[in-house]
């Protein structure tokens, strides 16, 4: 099915949808979570952003079309503040999400040397949760601490789903790392629809991807909170 996938971005306020997924932004705090997501969503870009404070809510829709179906996939996207005093409260996020991006900074190596810490602590919460590492401001490779090499090891030992650097300043690859995130989650789910097998059938049990379609639970109008 992938072959034949195609794909169009839609417009941020795009009320409709068919399915939706969850997914989780995590990561030191000053890595540029909320700048990426926001160049990705809204095409902005901020030198001066402050840090986030508790979270931030933000959408990026897809029509996904194949040779049998078309789609509307929404994703709703959970940008986390990275401060250790709040690490209790981003947890309460892990929960019901489909995908986790962990990001780094490609010139803070202490950003990077984090990455098993936030992988441990999402998949304590959340152990089938799938994982893109996004190694943000690809646009300071002049400043750069962490090679694509040390990056790639990484992911081959965790068995990550995806990786890929980006620049919120840029443009860089901001737009395309949510696309792949949502046809990963939508061929997933298409393919799980798709399997005709029982539980238990060929001994073993196919387990169906996470989807949340509770409307009440995607008000766009959550946009900031305050942790305390």
């Amino acid at each position: 099915m992938s072959e034949d996938l195609q794909y169009e971005v839609l417009p941020n306020d795009y009320k409709e949808y068919n399915m939706s997924f969850k997914i989780i932004i995590i990561g030191d705090c000053g890595v540029g979570k909320s700048c990426l997501t926001l160049k990705a969503t809204k095409n902005i870009f901020n030198n001066d952003y402050q840090p986030t404070i508790g979270f931030e809510f933000c959408t990026f829709t897809l029509k996904m079309k194949t040779k049998k179906e078309t789609k509307i996939v929404k994703c709703q996207i959970w940008d986390t503040c990275g401060q250790e005093a709040y690490r209790s409260l981003v947890s309460s996020f892990y929960k019901n999400s489909s995908l986790a991006f962990i990001v780094y900074a490609i010139n803070d190596k202490n950003s990077f040397n984090h990455i098993e810490s936030w992988l441990n602590e999402v998949k304590y919460h959340n152990p089938d949760i799938k994982i893109f590492l996004i190694g943000s401001k690809a646009d300071l490779d002049n400043e750069r601490q962490v090679s694509i090499n040390e990056a790639q090891e990484i992911v081959k030992e965790h068995k990550f789903q995806f990786f890929m650097e980006t620049s919120a300043k840029t443009g860089f690859n901001a737009q395309n790392v949510f696309i792949e995130c949502a046809k990963t989650l939508y061929l997933e789910y298409s393919n799980y629809n798709n399997l005709k097998v029982e539980e238990n059938v060929n001994g073993f049990i196919v387990n169906q991807p996470r989807i949340n379609n509770d409307k009440n639970s995607q008000n766009e109008n959550y946009r900031k909170k305050a942790c305390c």
